[in-house]
């Protein structure tokens, strides 16, 4: 990540990621689409796969996969990737202040390259999500569940939260021992993992959706604080 004039270098230190992006909403979609085809022939030819997936996960009976099969799961690959580059960046931090930029400007400016990775994130998801309306309009649904186009809405939140995490992991490593940055992972995960299915992935009712987008942007937020207090005590090695 570039630190100086980050305003300018955005569009282009985002392009790359927006394209390779594209590539893969393109791939899921098109191996979604083929799988149903591809899978009878093969099994003909006595090939043996299995195809695991509940579609119950998302809210879905099993006629509303089309589209939206390839669609919802990269909104969490979404989150993920945005976790890795909060990471990424908060370890170029130190990087940064010894190069001369101030701790205040540093956390500034890897801020706004998280925002803007999650905007671009996001976008991608939101195209994911176009293509799976364009397929598949009406879904078939489970009794209780919501159209799964709501998922844009938390997803806003839960990208930048999920970025925000990362910078919070990353810089436990750069400003402690690394045992407490191991910590932090093992307790993310924990935390993650430990969330009700629903919450992870499908809210089921507008009162849930609200829970986890509430939910979601209050963690970003004393993630955000947390890790702004972690890089103003950060020492620059000799």
């Amino acid at each position: 990540m570039t630190t100086h004039n980050t305003l300018r270098s955005l569009p282009r230190e985002h392009s790359g990621l927006f394209l390779i992006g594209l590539i893969v909403v393109a791939a899921a979609h098109t191996i979604g689409l083929l799988l149903p085809v591809l899978l009878p022939r093969l099994m003909t030819l006595g090939v043996d796969i299995e195809v695991t997936g509940n579609p119950a996960q998302w809210g879905l009976g099993e006629g509303g996969m089309r589209g939206w099969g390839a669609a919802l799961p990269l909104i969490h690959a979404a989150m993920i990737c945005a976790l890795v580059y909060g990471v990424i960046t908060a370890c170029m931090s130190r990087v940064s202040v010894s190069a001369g930029l101030t701790r205040r400007a540093t956390w500034r400016e890897s801020a706004r390259y998280l925002a803007g990775t999650a905007v671009v994130l996001w976008v991608l998801v939101l195209l994911a999500v176009l293509v799976a309306l364009a397929l598949n309009p009406a879904p078939q649904l489970l009794e209780g569940s919501m159209h799964p186009l709501v998922q844009l809405i938390p997803a806003a939140v839960k990208i930048p939260a999920g970025a925000a995490l990362g910078y919070l992991v990353g810089m436990a490593f750069m400003r402690f021992h690394w045992i407490v940055g191991v910590v932090a992972c093992v307790g993310l995960v924990t935390l993650l993992t430990s969330l009700p299915i629903s919450v992870q992935l499908t809210p089921s009712s507008i009162t849930e959706m609200v829970v986890v987008t509430v939910g979601a942007v209050l963690l970003a937020v004393a993630a955000a604080a947390a890790s702004r207090g972690m890089i103003a005590s950060l020492q620059i090695e000799p």
